[in-house]
């Protein structure tokens, strides 16, 4: 190497540019990598009270900003990339105190636990990785010799590589996620929904009988007719019954299909 810096003394330095040149490249990616990650780290579960869930997601959206790469893949691994799981162990959401209105919205991936660990792996040596960049590039390779600036620049080759197929796949995520925010949306504003929310009517015309107008009137009236705990259904009229179902459709709307 000696010859061929001899023969072009800025043969070193056009060595030293390109390695900048690949680190910098290598340490943006990596910066948009953190900020798309605080972004789905923040959205992917919000959940209170309807009145409180902007004031939620922004604290949320703040909190994150605080936490370096390697809390930030461990929110990320802890709660929006999950292992599969059988649904009787999967957790049960938590519900609202004081029997108020409580919503949430939840986006996650699920996938089988060898696959789950693999891509925790993954992250958590793209994390070394990232550390190794910022904190001990230099302690590494030596680039006031051509030699280590060759090595450095494969090196970095190699770990834009890695960074930008994260990157891709962290920006797939993230699409698929608004991609089903928005149908949910648009879901939302149909008359199908509301039939659904408040009627337990499905789009395909089946009924969810718990959560229908008609048994919703049958549990109140049980509740408030029962003696000792225990109802006679003869005893409750029948036009208590129907009084309490136009309440509840001078409330909510017409009872719907049942």
């Amino acid at each position: 190497m000696a010859s061929l810096t001899s023969a072009n003394p800025n043969f070193l330095l056009d060595l030293q540019r390109t390695v900048q040149r690949k680190l910098g490249r290598c340490l943006l990616r990596l910066q948009q990598f953190e900020i798309l990650l605080k972004s789905l780290v923040a959205h992917h579960d919000i959940a209170g009270p309807p009145a409180r869930l902007q004031a939620i997601r922004d604290a949320q959206v703040a909190s994150v900003q605080k936490q370096t790469l390697g809390t930030l893949v461990g929110m990320l691994t802890d709660s929006y990339l999950t292992p599969s799981q059988a649904e009787d162990a999967a957790c049960e959401d938590e519900s609202g105190d004081g029997g108020r209105l409580w919503v949430r919205f939840r986006s996650q991936i699920e996938v089988d636990p060898e696959r789950y660990e693999s891509m925790k792996t993954a992250l958590k040596e793209l994390v070394d990785l990232r550390n190794e960049l910022v904190h001990h590039f230099l302690q590494r390779f030596n680039i006031w010799e051509v030699d280590g600036c060759t090595a450095a620049d494969a090196h970095l080759d190699a770990s834009f590589e890695t960074i930008d197929g994260h990157f891709l796949t962290l920006r797939g995520w993230a699409q698929s996620m608004q991609e089903a925010w928005a149908n949910m949306s648009s879901f939302i504003s149909t008359p199908a929904y509301r039939d659904l929310l408040v009627d337990g009517i499905w789009p395909d015309g089946s009924v969810n009988c718990p959560t229908s107008k008609v048994v919703a009137c049958l549990w109140e009236a049980e509740c408030r007719f029962a003696t000792n705990g225990w109802t006679t259904p003869m005893k409750i009229p029948a036009r208590n019954v129907t009084n309490l179902m136009l309440a509840r459709s001078i409330r909510n709307g017409p009872i719907g299909q049942i």
